[in-house]
């Protein structure tokens, strides 16, 4: 999964490049663009952001996690590579 968010990256360089995405363009609902658009400002924004920056910028967006339906969960775990962890249990015989 993580190839495709390079070549969305690389898509977006070669494509988006004259796009502006600045304080006063309002991702408001009424507008309903394309996850393109939104991807392409997601990755300018990371683009300006020191490491520790982004940690900070990440951990506000993912406070929100818990209302993502099971299906956004999924693609973000696997995105992020996330495995569960498999408890067994011992026997006590």
């Amino acid at each position: 999964m993580s190839s495709s968010i390079s070549d969305l990256e690389i898509l977006t360089e070669m494509l988006c490049d004259d796009t502006i995405y600045d304080e006063e363009d309002k991702m408001d609902e009424e507008e309903h663009k394309a996850p393109a658009y939104y991807h392409g400002k997601a990755i300018y924004i990371k683009k300006q952001l020191s490491q520790e920056n982004y940690f900070h910028f990440l951990e506000s967006f993912l406070t929100d996690f818990k209302e993502l339906s099971e299906e956004q969960k999924d693609k973000l775990k696997e995105i992020m590579n996330i495995q569960p962890i498999i408890i067994e249990k011992k026997n006590s015989s």
